[in-house]
């Protein structure tokens, strides 16, 4: 008898050991819908009651983070002004459709180094070393010229260093504004 009754006990512990395991690599391929029925009232039970609760503010977390991705890129969307992101590696973090159509980016450029995507004469104008990430606090702002396909444009260029929480350099971000036609009206005065 007492074998069978350890048998039993042992299939009853492994499946929720089991359901738990499942689940977690369900997490990790990023299916975070994942509860486990609880059948059990000992430490395994709690360990369910536990795993499910992490899953409930994980999927919370997630939820808040998708709000707020969708509201930084609608505002990342709808800004005048292109805004070019590289990190130390001089890859493509975050461009906006401004600054796509500025520079004639594809909207596929995230991962991709500045240097191959662009022109060397407007990455050097936009994008040279010496305005790259520092640790300085103050924004720097140039003005430049730029030929884009046939037409120059006269842009404002707004470099600051984006820095990690401890003020260590992880990249810089461009802002650039286009005020071809505030010089054109300079001009014409």
């Amino acid at each position: 008898g007492r074998g069978v009754t350890s048998v039993i006990f042992a299939r009853r512990l492994v499946r929720p050991l089991r359901q738990i395991t499942d689940a977690a690599q369900g997490i990790r391929r990023g299916d975070y819908q994942q509860a486990i029925p609880i059948t059990m009232h000992n430490e395994i039970g709690i360990l369910v009651e536990e795993f499910n609760e992490m899953t409930g503010t994980v999927q919370d977390a997630l939820g808040r983070l998708t709000r707020e991705e969708k509201k930084l890129s609608s505002v990342l969307n709808s800004v005048a002004e292109g805004i070019v992101y590289l990190d130390l590696d001089r890859k493509i973090v975050l461009t906006n459709p401004a600054a796509e159509h500025l520079l004639g980016l594809p909207d596929d450029a995230a991962g991709k180094v500045v240097d191959e995507l662009l022109d060397p004469a407007v990455v050097e104008e936009l994008f040279s070393r010496e305005r790259g990430a520092r640790r300085r606090a103050r924004p720097v702002s140039t003005e430049v010229s730029l030929a884009v396909g046939d037409e120059t444009r006269a842009l404002k260029v707004v470099s600051s260093a984006v820095t990690a929480g401890d003020d260590s350099p992880i990249g810089t971000v461009y802002v650039l504004d286009d005020i071809t036609r505030e010089k054109e009206i300079e001009q014409m005065k």
